[in-house]
């Protein structure tokens, strides 16, 4: 009987502390992102998205998320005098590691991103689709 209270209060302790991870990375999120560096790397060849003046950037609502919850978010593109902004929903899994995006919660296909890095002022994330690999730096406002 003492082995199964000590699980279940192990198993209730890990859950509890992947949900406080994800959360974190949300908090941390919060605010609007301006993208420094964003690169896609295939075959040995490395492209900078950002030559020619285009800015991007990603603003992050704080939320308070709970399994299956979204979060809403923007991407930012400015190209001289003309800007585009998206709007998407976003969750944070994976013990903080992974973003996933979609169009709305009602959407069945979503976009996945590892979360490299994760600080209160820069963010790192990466892609890998197939042999392309794309690569966004991004500092806090």
């Amino acid at each position: 009987m003492k082995n199964l209270l000590f699980l279940a209060i192990a198993f209730t302790g890990l859950t509890l502390s992947s949900c406080n991870k994800d959360q974190a990375a949300v908090k941390k999120l919060d605010g609007t992102w301006n993208v420094t560096e964003y690169t896609l790397e295939s075959g040995g060849v490395s492209v900078d998205v950002l030559t020619g003046g285009i800015e991007y950037a990603f603003t992050f609502e704080n939320c308070k998320l709970k399994k299956e919850e979204w979060c809403s978010m923007s991407t930012t593109a400015t190209l001289g005098s003309i800007t585009s902004t998206t709007t998407q929903v976003y969750q944070v899994s994976g013990d903080g590691t992974v973003l996933e995006s979609k169009e709305d919660a009602a959407s069945s296909g979503s976009s996945t991103m590892t979360i490299v890095e994760l600080s209160k002022t820069e963010v790192t994330f990466e892609d890998v689709d197939g042999s392309t690999t794309s690569t966004i730096k991004a500092t806090k406002q």
